[in-house]
Protein backbone atom coordinates (compact mmCIF):
# COMPACT_ATOMS: atom_id res chain seq x y z
CA UNK A 1 0.00 0.00 0.00
CA UNK A 2 1.01 3.64 -0.26
CA UNK A 3 1.88 5.99 2.56
CA UNK A 4 -1.13 7.51 2.18
CA UNK A 5 -4.33 5.81 1.64
CA UNK A 6 -7.66 7.45 0.36
CA UNK A 7 -10.72 6.02 1.69
CA UNK A 8 -14.78 6.18 1.18
CA UNK A 9 -18.07 6.01 3.60
CA UNK A 10 -21.01 6.46 2.53
CA UNK A 11 -23.01 7.38 5.69
CA UNK A 12 -25.86 9.24 7.40
CA UNK A 13 -25.05 11.88 9.84
CA UNK A 14 -25.23 10.48 12.66
CA UNK A 15 -23.11 7.57 11.56
CA UNK A 16 -19.96 9.71 9.96
CA UNK A 17 -17.48 9.11 12.61
CA UNK A 18 -17.57 4.98 11.69
CA UNK A 19 -14.27 3.23 11.97
CA UNK A 20 -15.32 1.46 8.52
CA UNK A 21 -13.98 2.75 5.61
CA UNK A 22 -13.45 1.33 1.76
CA UNK A 23 -10.65 2.06 -0.87
CA UNK A 24 -13.66 1.53 -3.59
CA UNK A 25 -15.58 4.54 -4.26
CA UNK A 26 -18.45 2.19 -5.43
CA UNK A 27 -18.82 0.44 -2.15
CA UNK A 28 -19.39 3.44 -0.20
CA UNK A 29 -21.92 4.36 -3.12
CA UNK A 30 -23.57 0.83 -2.16
CA UNK A 31 -23.29 2.07 1.68
CA UNK A 32 -24.67 5.33 0.95
CA UNK A 33 -27.65 3.88 -0.78
CA UNK A 34 -28.27 1.07 1.50
CA UNK A 35 -28.58 3.94 4.47
CA UNK A 36 -30.91 6.11 2.05
CA UNK A 37 -33.61 3.03 1.69
CA UNK A 38 -33.20 2.75 5.26
CA UNK A 39 -33.74 6.20 6.50
CA UNK A 40 -36.03 7.66 3.70
CA UNK A 41 -38.08 4.77 3.26
CA UNK A 42 -40.52 3.55 5.68
CA UNK A 43 -38.27 0.98 7.34
CA UNK A 44 -36.83 2.60 9.90
CA UNK A 45 -39.95 4.71 11.23
CA UNK A 46 -41.94 0.84 11.15
CA UNK A 47 -38.94 -0.49 12.82
CA UNK A 48 -38.88 2.35 15.53
CA UNK A 49 -42.63 2.57 15.73
CA UNK A 50 -43.03 -1.23 16.28
CA UNK A 51 -40.12 -0.87 18.93
CA UNK A 52 -42.28 2.02 21.10
CA UNK A 53 -43.70 0.72 24.50
CA UNK A 54 -44.95 4.57 25.19
CA UNK A 55 -48.09 5.40 23.54
CA UNK A 56 -46.45 8.98 23.78
CA UNK A 57 -43.68 8.40 21.64
CA UNK A 58 -45.65 7.30 18.85
CA UNK A 59 -45.61 11.32 17.48
CA UNK A 60 -42.12 11.44 17.59
CA UNK A 61 -41.56 8.23 15.38
CA UNK A 62 -43.80 8.91 13.43
CA UNK A 63 -42.47 12.54 12.54
CA UNK A 64 -38.75 11.86 12.58
CA UNK A 65 -37.29 13.67 9.04
CA UNK A 66 -35.29 12.22 6.10
CA UNK A 67 -31.51 12.27 7.49
CA UNK A 68 -28.84 13.39 5.09
CA UNK A 69 -26.93 10.96 3.34
CA UNK A 70 -23.00 11.69 2.71
CA UNK A 71 -19.98 10.10 1.15
CA UNK A 72 -16.90 11.07 3.11
CA UNK A 73 -13.50 11.22 1.56
CA UNK A 74 -10.54 10.92 3.55
CA UNK A 75 -6.73 9.94 3.50
CA UNK A 76 -5.57 7.93 6.11
CA UNK A 77 -1.68 7.13 6.57
CA UNK A 78 -0.84 3.16 6.13
CA UNK A 79 0.75 2.42 9.83
CA UNK A 80 -3.02 3.86 10.74
CA UNK A 81 -5.19 1.76 8.79
CA UNK A 82 -6.10 -1.81 9.22
CA UNK A 83 -6.65 -3.76 6.01
CA UNK A 84 -9.75 -5.86 5.55
CA UNK A 85 -10.25 -8.08 2.12
CA UNK A 86 -12.33 -10.80 2.76
CA UNK A 87 -15.91 -9.40 2.28
CA UNK A 88 -14.51 -7.61 -1.13
CA UNK A 89 -15.36 -4.73 0.49
CA UNK A 90 -11.49 -3.32 0.27
CA UNK A 91 -12.36 -2.09 4.01
CA UNK A 92 -9.86 -0.47 5.89
CA UNK A 93 -10.81 0.38 9.75
CA UNK A 94 -9.22 3.48 11.27
CA UNK A 95 -9.99 5.75 13.87
CA UNK A 96 -8.11 8.49 12.39
CA UNK A 97 -9.14 9.37 9.03
CA UNK A 98 -8.73 12.87 7.71
CA UNK A 99 -11.66 14.17 5.93
CA UNK A 100 -10.81 15.95 2.79
CA UNK A 101 -14.31 16.14 1.56
CA UNK A 102 -18.03 15.88 2.28
CA UNK A 103 -20.80 14.95 -0.76
CA UNK A 104 -24.73 15.32 0.62
CA UNK A 105 -26.70 13.59 -1.28
CA UNK A 106 -30.25 13.80 -1.88
CA UNK A 107 -31.55 11.42 -3.84
CA UNK A 108 -30.81 7.93 -4.83
CA UNK A 109 -29.88 8.71 -8.60
CA UNK A 110 -27.59 11.27 -6.89
CA UNK A 111 -25.58 8.14 -4.73
CA UNK A 112 -25.52 5.88 -7.83
CA UNK A 113 -24.49 8.12 -10.25
CA UNK A 114 -21.84 10.25 -7.77
CA UNK A 115 -18.04 10.48 -8.83
CA UNK A 116 -14.77 11.86 -7.65
CA UNK A 117 -14.02 14.37 -10.40
CA UNK A 118 -11.70 16.99 -8.49
CA UNK A 119 -9.12 14.62 -7.46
Amino acid sequence: LPDMITVYRGCSENSKNGLSWSSDLEVAKFFASRRYDLFHGMSMKIRMFTSVVDPSEKDFYLNLKPETIYILVAQVKKEDALLFLNRKENEIFTTNAKILHEYALDSLTEIKSFSITDE
